[in-house]
């Protein structure tokens, strides 16, 4: 089957607007491609920020330092040392946070 003149122009026609919509099609994917790219690093910037909110009620947060020393002490000696000696325990402990950082400091067991 060979076209016929008109019938080709019929095609090229109907090609001509096809391509027309799928350009409009892949536009259309790469707005809504970059669109979810933004919601993901919302959904992301919020998971964290949720995180750090929910931390602020975490219950250890209630315990007084000389609690939160003997557990220290507790994990400080249960801890085996590798290669690098302000790597692990109490090295790890004081960079939590601050409290945290304080209370290690503060606790003259974690020290012997």
């Amino acid at each position: 089957y060979v076209p016929t003149p008109q019938e080709r122009i019929t095609i090229n026609t109907l090609a001509s607007s096809s391509q027309v919509s799928i350009n409009t099609i892949k536009a259309t994917i790469a707005n809504l491609q970059a669109v979810i790219l933004n919601l993901q690093s919302r959904l992301s910037n919020y998971r964290a920020y949720n995180g750090f909110q929910c931390s602020l009620l975490s219950p250890i947060r209630k315990l007084p330092k000389e609690i939160l020393g003997h557990i220290f002490s507790y994990v400080s000696g249960h801890c085996i040392l590798v290669e690098n000696p302000r790597s692990g325990s109490i090295w790890d402990l004081q960079q939590v946070c601050v409290h945290w950082r304080d209370t290690v400091r503060e606790t003259p067991l974690l020290w012997n």
